[in-house]
C-alpha cells in the first residue's frame, strides 16, 4: 500500500508544483447559476457534447460557472453536464470566442489558479465516500484538457493522506460551496 501511495504522490508531484505558489480558487456545482449560462453562445454545443458523449441525465446542463481561466478577459465556461447523488459531476469546460469544448472534467471540486496567462493546470477532488475522496490532474494538450498521471487518493481518517495543505487553502468561489 505504501508503494501505491507513493506512486501516485509522484505521478502528481511535479504537475502541482507550479499550483502550490499561485492564489487558487475552489468550486462546486453550488457555484454555477442560470443567469451564467450564455444559452444562445452555448446551448448547440453543450447539447452536442451531451449527445456525442451518450450522457443519458442533463438536468444541470443548463448553468455555469464563468471563469477567466487563461487571463484573456473573456470567461470560460465549466458546465456541469451530468451529476451523480454525491456531488460529482462530469463537467463541460467550454470557450465563446471561438464556441468550442476544451474538454471535460469530473469531480465534485474544481481548483484553478486565479489569475494565469495561459490556459493552467486543473485539480478536481472526486467524493469517494463519507471520509475519502480522488484527486485528478487536468492540463491542456492539443487544445483540450485530459487528465493526466494516476489519481491521488486523500482521506479525511486520521493517519491518513489528508488533502494537500495548498489545496485547503483554496478561496469559494462563492458563499455556499460543499454541502
Amino acid at each position: 500500500m505504501l508503494l501505491f501511495v507513493s506512486l501516485c504522490l509522484q505521478a502528481q508531484k511535479p504537475s502541482w508544483t507550479e499550483l502550490r505558489h499561485q492564489r487558487l480558487i475552489e468550486f462546486d456545482w453550488n457555484c454555477t447559476t442560470t443567469s451564467a449560462y450564455p444559452r444562445a453562445k452555448l446551448g448547440r454545443i453543450v447539447e452536442d457534447t451531451i449527445r456525442r458523449n451518450d450522457f443519458r441525465y442533463k438536468l444541470w446542463s443548463d448553468r455555469a460557472f464563468a471563469f477567466d481561466l487563461n487571463g484573456d478577459r473573456r470567461n470560460e465556461y465549466f458546465v456541469p453536464i451530468v451529476c451523480g447523488a454525491v456531488g460529482n459531476c462530469t463537467w463541460g469546460v467550454f470557450t465563446v470566442g471561438p464556441t468550442k469544448l476544451i474538454g471535460l472534467i469530473n469531480g465534485q471540486f474544481i481548483y484553478a489558479p486565479r489569475r494565469s496567462g495561459h490556459y493552467p493546470i486543473l485539480i478536481t477532488y472526486a467524493h469517494e465516500n463519507s471520509s475519502d475522496g480522488a484527486l485528478a490532474t487536468y492540463i491542456l494538450r492539443d487544445s483540450e484538457y485530459s487528465k493526466v498521471g494516476s489519481y491521488y487518493y486523500v482521506s479525511a481518517v486520521p493517519g491518513a493522506t489528508p488533502l494537500p495543505k495548498f489545496l485547503k487553502k483554496a478561496h469559494p468561489a462563492c458563499k455556499r460551496i460543499g454541502y
